[in-house]
């Protein structure tokens, strides 16, 4: 029952005034905000003992299959090559951005900061299962796919959405990666 006071801006540069929190998160977004100011940002936020967690969800996993992916390959390379791309060894797909996964800098990041303790990852597989429309919608907000042009990337996102309706009968299930650095506050 306590009040939720919501806040918009820049994480950089929301005022934030003096008060202390227990937590800090980011789920997927860390990597937009520059690194050093970021994290310099949250330990100041942080009470002592309190927590930082950033995670990022990766959309594949190199150790199970992903039939939806291989069933968009086809009208990916004959209207968006742009946006094929395969899953690399590191569980990252190859062309995208292994943010996530790349444990030593993520860590080296947060450790250089000098506010926080040890840092603990894990990498969470998971199953998301989402509908025709959903898997439209999601695909809608990938920033490569935004990046297309509107008329062709809204055929590009109803041919998803047909795919997923007529090749997985309007249910596509997508093994996925959730990769999750915490650390508590000195």
């Amino acid at each position: 029952d306590a009040p939720l006071e919501v806040l918009v801006g820049p994480f950089e540069d929301v005022d934030l005034g003096s008060r202390q929190f227990d937590l800090a998160v980011s789920g997927t977004a860390f990597h937009w905000v520059p690194i050093d100011v970021g994290l310099a940002r949250a330990a100041g936020a942080l009470r002592r003992g309190g927590s930082l967690a950033l995670w990022w969800t990766v959309f594949g996993d190199p150790d199970r299959p992903d039939p939806f992916h291989e069933a968009i390959q086809p009208l990916l390379a004959a209207k968006a090559p742009e946006l094929t791309f395969e899953v690399a060894q590191s569980g990252a797909p190859t062309g995208a951005h292994p943010h996530a996964l790349d444990v030593e800098a993520r860590t080296a990041e947060i450790d250089r900061c000098g506010e926080f303790g040890p840092v603990e990852f894990d990498v969470i597989p998971w199953t998301g299962r989402h509908t025709a429309e959903e898997i439209r919608r999601m695909f809608s907000t990938f920033s490569n796919w935004i990046a297309v042009e509107s008329p062709r990337r809204e055929e590009l996102l109803d041919g998803l959405r047909a795919i997923a309706e007529n090749e997985f009968d309007g249910l596509v299930e997508r093994p996925y990666l959730t990769a999750i650095y915490t650390a508590k506050r000195l």
